[in-house]
C-alpha cells in the first residue's frame, strides 16, 4: 500500500493514536468513510486541508442524461463524449458532521490538484478536451485557488507554460512546478522538463537554472521535491 511496509504501517498508526486517541481516530475514520461515499462517481484526489477538513476532487453526480442511460440499462461505452462528460470539480468535506461544500462550479474536468502545506492555496490543472493526448489540441488551462476565500484565477493564459508537477515552498509563498518544453510547439510528447518558481506575491513565475542540459529530464519520468531549506532534489520514475 503506497510502497509503505507492515512496520511503515504500525508507525504510522501508533503516531495517529498518539496524535488524535482512539476515540477520535475512530471519529474521524468513520466521518472520512461517509464523507466520501457522498460521491456517487467516485473521487480523483484527496488532501488534508487541516485536522478536520478534507479537500476532495471528483465528478459531479450523475446527470439527467446518465440517469436515463441507468434506467434503460445501457451499458454501451462512448468514447470522448464531450457534450455528456461529467465536470470534475473540487469540493470541501467537514469530516466531523460530514458536511459537503461545492468549491468549484467548472465545466471541465479538474485532472491534477496541489495543494499548499498550510492548506490555504490550490494549483489545479484543468483538462479541457477528452481528446487532447492524442491531438493536444485544446491545451489544459492552470488555476490558483485560494481556499480560504474562494476565488480562483487562471495563470500562464498563453498556454506556453503548461505546469505539471507542482510542489509548494514550505513558507507557503510561492511554488516550483515543471513544464514540457521543445521546440516543436505544436505537440509536446518529445519534450523535456523544465523547471520554474512561481511566486504568490507577484504573480510571476521565472525559470530555475539548473544548469542541466536536458532540465530535469523526460516530462514523463521526472519527480522532485523541495526540502524545508528551499534544497531542490528529483528522482527518476
Amino acid at each position: 500500500m503506497f510502497g509503505l511496509g507492515m512496520g511503515e504501517l504500525v508507525v504510522i498508526l501508533v503516531i495517529l493514536i498518539l496524535i488524535f486517541g482512539t476515540s477520535r481516530l475512530a471519529s474521524l475514520g468513520k466521518g472520512l468513510g461517509e464523507g466520501i461515499r457522498n460521491f456517487k462517481k467516485g473521487v480523483k484526489e484527496v488532501h488534508w486541508l487541516d485536522n478536520e477538513t478534507l479537500l476532495v476532487t471528483a465528478p459531479e453526480d450523475p446527470s439527467l442524461y446518465a440517469q436515463q442511460v441507468s434506467k434503460r440499462k445501457d451499458t454501451s461505452d462512448v468514447v470522448d463524449d464531450e457534450k455528456h462528460a461529467p465536470p470534475v470539480r473540487l469540493f470541501q468535506v467537514k469530516v466531523k458532521d460530514r458536511k459537503v461544500t461545492r468549491l468549484t462550479t467548472n465545466k471541465d474536468r479538474i485532472s491534477s490538484t496541489f495543494v499548499s502545506d498550510d492548506g490555504a492555496w490550490a494549483v489545479t490543472i484543468h483538462q479541457r478536451s477528452l481528446r487532447y493526448e492524442y491531438d493536444q489540441l485544446i491545451r489544459p488551462a492552470t488555476f490558483l485557488d485560494n481556499l480560504k476565500d474562494g476565488t480562483a484565477k487562471r495563470i500562464f493564459t498563453d498556454e506556453k507554460i503548461l505546469p505539471q508537477n507542482v510542489v509548494f515552498t514550505p513558507d507557503g509563498k510561492g511554488f516550483y512546478f515543471t513544464a514540457p518544453y521543445t521546440t516543436y510547439t505544436k505537440y509536446l510528447w518529445a519534450a523535456i522538463s523544465l523547471l520554474y518558481y512561481y511566486d504568490l506575491g507577484t504573480g510571476q513565475a521565472t525559470k530555475v537554472n539548473l544548469d542541466w542540459d536536458r532540465g530535469l529530464g523526460s516530462r514523463y519520468s521526472t519527480l522532485f521535491q523541495v526540502s524545508k531549506r528551499g534544497e531542490i532534489g528529483r528522482a527518476h520514475v
